[in-house]
């Protein structure tokens, strides 16, 4: 029987990278600093630079309109 892998989690404290053969999720802790973002970003563009970014941001219901209004996208 052959195995596939269908997901490798990488990660650590402050940043995780969980990678699917359709999808990266990158999770980035409140620790984590801009230049590990940034490294991570990059890295990742360098290899395929047709990548699309979706933004997820967690916070308080009251805080979603404050939010909305930053045109982040």
């Amino acid at each position: 029987m052959e195995k596939k892998v269908i997901a490798v989690d990488l990660g650590r404290d402050d940043m995780m990278v969980s990678l699917t053969p359709r999808k990266i999720i990158l999770w980035f802790g409140r620790q984590a600093g801009e230049s590990s973002i940034r490294e991570v970003i990059f890295g990742i563009s360098n290899i395929d630079p047709s990548i699309n970014l979706e933004q997820e941001i967690i916070c308080e219901f009251k805080n979603i309109a404050e939010y909305e209004n930053m045109d982040m996208y």
